[in-house]
C-alpha cells in the first residue's frame, strides 16, 4: 500500500477508488486484522471474568459490588481504547510486518496523548452541537483525521486538531461526501445485515450483524486512512491561512465541556 508521494495531487481519490484500494489491503491481510481485533475482546473478558469471580467470593456488598464494577467498566474502556490504538498503527504500519507485540507495545506509549486528542477532539464536537447541530457536523469533518495525524505525525492535542482542520480546509464538501459513503458502508454493513438474516430469525439477523460489523472494521479505518493520506498528500502550506485558528478549538472544546454541565445544574435547581 503506496502511501507518500513526492508529487502533490490535489485531486481526492472518488468513494470507489477508496473502497477498491483499502478491500485490496484488507483482503491481504485480513487474517493480521482479525488477531489485532480479537486480542482486546478476549482480554476485555478476560477482564470481566475476573471481576465477577472476585464479586462472587467477596459475596453481596452493595459498595464493593459498585467498586468492582467501576473497575470492570474503567479496565474495559482502556482495553478496547488500546485495542483501538493497535489496529490503527496496525493499518499505518501495514507493509513494516510489525510483530503483534510491537504494535500493542508501540500502541500503550501513546495511550494517553490520543486519548487527551480524542477527548478534545469529542469536546470539540459537542460545543459546536450545543451551538447548533451544523456547527457540530462542521467542526466533526474538521477535526476527524486527528487521531490519524497523533499516532503517524506525531502531533497531540490542539495541534493534531488544527493540523486536521488544514487538510480539510477548502475541501470540506469533498470530505463531508467521502465520509458519508463511509457512514453509508458501516449502515448496510450492520443493518442492512441483521434485516437480510433476521428474515432466518431475530437472533440469526443480530448475530451476523454484530460478527460482518466487527470483522469490517478494519476495512472502514483503511478507507478512512486512505482518505487521511491522500489530503496530506494534497495538502500545500499556503491553504494554511484559510482553516480555523486555534482560539476557535480552544473556546469550542470549553463550551463543550461547560454547556452539560450547565445544564445539569440548571435541572437540578429548577427541580
Amino acid at each position: 500500500m503506496s502511501e507518500e508521494k513526492n508529487t502533490k495531487n490535489t485531486a481526492l481519490p472518488s468513494p470507489v477508488a477508496l473502497v477498491k484500494e483499502s478491500w485490496a489491503t484488507y483482503t491481504e491481510h485480513i487474517l493480521r486484522f482479525v488477531t489485532l481485533m480479537a486480542i482486546p475482546f478476549f482480554v476485555g473478558m478476560l477482564v470481566l471474568g475476573i471481576f465477577l469471580v472476585l464479586g462472587w467470593i467477596t459475596g453481596p456488598s452493595l459498595i464493593v459490588g459498585i467498586l468492582f464494577s467501576m473497575l470492570s467498566v474503567l479496565l474495559m474502556i482502556l482495553i478496547q481504547v488500546w485495542g483501538q490504538v493497535a489496529i490503527m498503527f496496525g493499518i499505518i504500519h501495514v507493509e513494516e510486518k510489525q510483530d503483534i507485540k510491537t504494535i500493542y507495545k508501540n500502541a500503550w506509549s501513546v495511550l494517553g496523548v490520543f486519548l487527551g486528542t480524542s477527548l478534545l477532539s469529542a469536546l470539540t464536537i459537542v460545543g459546536g452541537m450545543f451551538l447548533a447541530i451544523l456547527p457540530g457536523i462542521f467542526f466533526g469533518v474538521l477535526v476527524s483525521f486527528s487521531s490519524f495525524i497523533v499516532l503517524k505525525e506525531k502531533k497531540s492535542f490542539f495541534d493534531a486538531l488544527m493540523q486536521s482542520a488544514r487538510y480539510v480546509s477548502g475541501r470540506w464538501w469533498s470530505v463531508f461526501g467521502r465520509l458519508l459513503f463511509l457512514i453509508a458502508m458501516a449502515i448496510v454493513a450492520s443493518d442492512g445485515t441483521a434485516w437480510l438474516f433476521g428474515l432466518i430469525s431475530p437472533m440469526v439477523g443480530d448475530l451476523v450483524s454484530t460478527a460482518i460489523s466487527f470483522a469490517l472494521i478494519p476495512f472502514f479505518v483503511l478507507y478512512a486512512y486512505r482518505l487521511y493520506i491522500s489530503l496530506k498528500n494534497s495538502y500545500h502550506a499556503s491553504e494554511e491561512s484559510r482553516s480555523i485558528s486555534r482560539p476557535w478549538f480552544v473556546g469550542l472544546a470549553t463550551f463543550g465541556l461547560l454547556a452539560p454541565i450547565a445544564m445539569i445544574l440548571l435541572v437540578v435547581f429548577l427541580r
